[in-house]
């Protein structure tokens, strides 16, 4: 049992980021699909390891450049796979004007106006909305939006079924069970906790607004369209969730000019 779920958590590291694991640990598809479970947990490891590393970097760097840093550590731990998710669902749903197009479209490896643009305005706003922040409490904030917009992936595979039988549906075309769904969100919480200390429950409950806002405004964009979900869509899932909870603590946090 045991093992099963370091093989598991073996599985979602190796997923969600370019981390070189030993290759004696073999995972299976059965390991992937209970992988579900430990993407928020992946996600707080992601976001310790950037805090740390960029501090090393740029911890004596203005404010600006630290977080510029953070964001470049952050896309080289998981190879932009979450960028890369965002740009291809703004190509495909912003250019097909059908399923089948907007699906291949989104197979396509070229990057299209859309997608640039949905890096540039998600990047850009997610860098200037940290720099905004004051400093006391932002790594918590970064570690609990990286958990949570995590767990928003969990719950966007949930009951849903692909939008395409290949791919992710090859592996998890039942998607994840109420059992994984409930890890990965009590997984997001304790961040949260953490945060509700350092910065209080208003900061908590807005973060946590923002999140659900975040998650139904990336299902609403693609989901209708798509009938379902893709890995890239899930990409994009992430990225709006965790810009949603900046801009909500920022809403909190930072003064009205």
């Amino acid at each position: 049992m045991l093992l099963n779920e370091i093989r598991a958590l073996v599985a979602a590291i190796r997923l969600l980021t370019r981390v070189p694991l030993p290759s004696r640990i073999p995972t299976s598809d059965a390991d992937m699909h209970r992988s579900l479970r430990y993407l928020p947990l992946v996600g707080a490891m992601i976001g310790i390891a950037a805090i740390f590393l960029s501090i090393i970097v740029g911890g004596f760097l203005p404010r600006s450049v630290y977080v510029f840093i953070l964001i470049a550590i952050t896309i080289l731990l998981t190879g932009a796979l979450h960028e890369d998710g965002l740009a291809d669902t703004a190509d495909g749903i912003g250019g097909g004007h059908s399923r089948e197009r907007a699906l291949e479209i989104m197979r396509d490896s070229r990057i299209g106006t859309y997608g640039v643009l949905a890096l540039i305005l998600v990047i850009g706003t997610k860098a200037a909305t940290l720099s905004a922040l004051p400093d006391a409490g932002v790594g918590m904030l970064i570690i609990a939006a990286y958990t949570v917009s995590r767990a928003s992936i969990v719950v966007a595979m949930w009951r849903v079924r692909p939008a395409r039988p290949d791919g992710l549906g090859a592996i998890f075309d039942d998607g994840p069970g109420i059992g994984s769904v409930l890890v990965a969100l009590a997984t997001s919480a304790i961040p949260l906790v953490g945060l509700w200390t350092v910065l209080g429950w208003q900061t908590v409950a807005a973060t946590l607004g923002g999140a659900v806002f975040g998650h139904i405004a990336a299902r609403v964009f693609y989901q209708p369209k798509l009938g379902g979900y893709t890995g890239d869509t899930l990409g994009a899932v992430q990225q709006i969730t965790e810009l949603a909870m900046y801009l909500a603590a920022a809403a909190v946090l930072v003064p009205l000019i």
